[in-house]
């Protein structure tokens, strides 16, 4: 207004609607979430609108839930970010960037997946079935507990149990017999991460298979003990006849000269 001649803006109202002479960087569309694994996390958005005839890149960071974070430019509207740590939760804040300015960005939370079980294993399948498997994140700083679903094929009878922290084994009670069931084994931590689940089938036993297996069992188990008893007897009774034959031969080197 402090401006003569032509130069001078005229007055206007307030509430005209006039269109903008400048902008800055605008923040990209929706940020997608697409594959997410134990390490890894694959996400992509859409271009900004009304900047597809300026050039510019992304900047990329990201924040997890113990405090690490870290960044870096794409010029690509997709990216995959890997060395992630397992069962944490991750933000991610994509900006659009120009060589002046940077936009606001465009946020999203994604966590990662715990390690599944790994080497599951079926120990015995009678009026319980007792299973087991291998903890791979027993190293890990989060405590991870496993929840075992149960149905039966039919889907009769069904169930869940959830384990203690780093347990590794569990047996499971009550089952029908003489019945296919599917179990789920999958990690899980107090922050809401889960891994994804391992399927097991296995198929009961008739009662009365059941019975004739566990006397087969105790009486494998008896025989075993007794085989293991007369071998140690055997080493016992050598070990004393070779030491007694050695005293006896000492006797009679210690007599000998006497006798002469």
């Amino acid at each position: 207004m402090s401006l003569a001649g032509d130069r001078k803006l005229l007055p206007r109202l307030c509430e005209e609607h006039h269109a903008f002479v400048c902008q800055g960087a605008s923040p990209p569309g929706k940020v997608e979430v697409g594959a997410v694994g134990t390490d890894f996390v694959s996400l992509r958005w859409d271009r900004p609108a009304f900047m597809e005839s300026v050039p510019h890149s992304f900047n990329i960071s990201y924040t997890s839930s113990t405090g690490s974070s870290s960044s870096f430019i794409s010029p690509s509207n997709s990216t995959l970010i890997t060395s992630l740590q397992p069962g944490e939760q991750y933000t991610f804040s994509i900006s659009t960037v120009t060589e002046t300015v940077q936009s606001l960005p465009a946020c999203v939370s994604v966590t990662t997946h715990l390690e599944a079980p790994v080497g599951v294993r079926i120990d015995s399948i009678f009026f319980c079935v007792s299973v087991s498997w291998a903890d791979p994140g027993r190293g890990s700083h989060t405590a991870a507990q496993y929840n075992i679903s149960y149905s039966s094929l039919h889907g009769h009878h069904s169930g869940f149990i959830l384990t203690l922290p780093f347990c590794s084994h569990m047996t499971i009670t009550g089952l029908l017999p003489q019945t296919e069931y599917m179990l789920n084994i999958t990690a899980v931590n107090e922050s809401g991460a889960s891994s994804l689940p391992v399927t097991v089938f296995l198929f009961t036993s008739a009662p009365a298979i059941t019975v004739v297996a566990m006397v087969l069992r105790g009486l494998q188990c008896v025989f075993l003990g007794l085989f293991f008893w007369l071998l140690c007897h055997f080493h016992w009774k050598r070990n004393y006849d070779v030491e007694s034959t050695s005293v006896e031969t000492t006797e009679e080197m210690f007599f000998t000269p006497q006798e002469v």
